[in-house]
């Protein structure tokens, strides 16, 4: 009796064993199973397919280093190519413009100058008329006095100048200036009334 219950027992101690051990094989779970040289031999594989791939990776690594600091020296090249063109860009422009304002400088003395000797011949040819015209002729100007001077009273007429007038009468600019209170001798009106100083 005894002998049967330990041959029972034996029976399912087996068939657990043959269970355990199908079900591991449909699992796919072996490593119960599996040669410890082959488990080795798969672990070495696995850490030269690891060091393979780490090695991939590091030159890819390496590369994309090289390229990006390839591409920081051609940037900084751009920049400074850039900056250069930009500074002579500035300077182009500078001594344009210094070109063209001593040119306008250059202009306007010229005008200022042809103004004066337009005004200086103007004036002498007016002169000139009112002297051909007779000596007392020529002042168109009543007597007249200002404080203790006395002189004439002229009212300017179109195309004449101070100098012309002052020509006329004999007298410097600077006194028709002075007794007129003039902030510019070639600033008159016409029918402006100037007192003409005697000599």
């Amino acid at each position: 009796m005894a002998f049967q219950g330990f041959q029972r027992r034996a029976i399912i101690s087996r068939s657990r064993v043959v269970a355990l051990f199908v079900a591991s094989l449909l699992t796919g779970c072996a490593t119960f199973w599996e040669d410890p040289e082959a488990a080795a031999r798969q672990r070495r594989e696995d850490a030269l397919i690891l060091d393979e791939r780490f090695r991939q990776v590091a030159g890819r690594i390496e590369t994309l280093e090289m390229d990006n600091a390839a591409l920081r020296r051609e940037l900084e090249q751009q920049r400074r190519a850039a900056d250069t063109a930009g500074a002579s860009r500035v300077r182009a422009l500078e001594e344009q413009i210094a070109t063209l304002d001593r040119r306008l400088r250059e202009s306007e003395a010229a005008r200022e100058r042809d103004r004066k000797e337009i005004i200086e011949v103007l004036s002498q040819r007016i002169a000139d008329l009112m002297q051909s015209s007779g000596g007392a002729a020529a002042r168109t100007g009543t007597a007249a006095r200002r404080g203790s001077r006395s002189g004439w009273e002229h009212e300017v007429k179109p195309g004449e100048s101070l100098s012309a007038i002052a020509a006329a009468y004999g007298v410097r600019v600077a006194a028709i200036v002075e007794a007129n209170q003039l902030a510019d001798a070639h600033r008159i009106r016409v029918g402006q009334k100037l007192f003409i100083p005697e000599p």
